[in-house]
């Protein structure tokens, strides 16, 4: 890969190439770069310890208002994915017949709890969760056979619906974008959102009901005078309050 990549940088490419090694960056200096990708190898490492190093040494590169990017292989998708290639997978004795775990082989499998408090544990504050391909493999001939116009209102679908918790499982492989968490502010599991209003923030856990932009947008049309008062009758997460 290595080989392959020098041969396609041209010399007006601002590029700093070098084979080395996800847990040792030792080679960079403290909070150097914008944006650090980790797109390979947490679900190469099979230590968690390896793992949890790989994620310090990304932190520590990343500027403190840097973004870093996390790429997993879901466990429970690939499932699906395995039985589309083959109608008697679940005869197979690659995963555990009661906990439906893969062997992590040759690739780690996570769940999307399991990659959230992984990410927390390594004090990553998560802002994004995407799936990254969705079911466009299990859809592969489908999808290679579109006209162009097809094609493109396709991404745009994918687009559409691939950070919506109701569809971020039916995914094999996440992207977790993030940045340095603030000390003690999140719970395991917990988000920190951005309501882009105002400068409120909001915590919020991706595993149970979280609200939807539509009701901020509306909190825009909201004017209470002085001296007025409001009611907001079935306020669900309380967003708008």
């Amino acid at each position: 890969n290595i080989r392959a990549f020098r041969e396609k940088i041209r010399p007006e490419y601002a590029i700093d190439l070098r084979q080395g090694n996800a847990l040792d960056l030792s080679c960079y200096d403290d909070k150097s770069f914008d944006i650090v990708f980790v797109f390979g190898p947490l679900y190469h490492l099979h230590s968690e310890a390896d793992r949890s190093k790989c994620i310090s040494e990304a932190k520590r590169v990343c500027k403190d208002k840097g973004m870093m990017f996390f790429a997993f292989i879901s466990n429970d998708m690939v499932i699906l994915t395995e039985l589309g290639y083959n109608g008697n997978y679940f005869r197979e004795e690659d995963y555990d017949h009661e906990t439906f775990k893969l062997k992590d082989f040759p690739f780690v499998f996570f769940t999307a709890e399991q990659c959230r408090r992984m990410l927390f544990n390594g004090g990553i504050q998560i802002i994004h969760e995407v799936a990254s391909d969705g079911v466009s493999e299990l859809m592969a001939e489908k999808i290679n056979g579109m006209d162009d116009e097809s094609y493109e209102q396709y991404l745009k679908y994918h687009y559409y619906v691939c950070e919506k918790p109701e569809m971020f499982g039916h995914s094999n492989h996440w992207l977790f974008a993030g940045r340095k968490a603030e000390p003690q502010l999140l719970l395991p599991g917990e988000r920190l959102d951005d309501l882009e209003r105002n400068g409120y923030k909001i915590i919020q856990n991706p595993s149970k009901f979280c609200f939807g932009m539509d009701a901020v947008l509306l909190s825009g049309f909201a004017r209470v005078g002085k001296g007025e008062t409001a009611i907001d009758v079935g306020t669900g997460t309380g967003i708008i309050p």
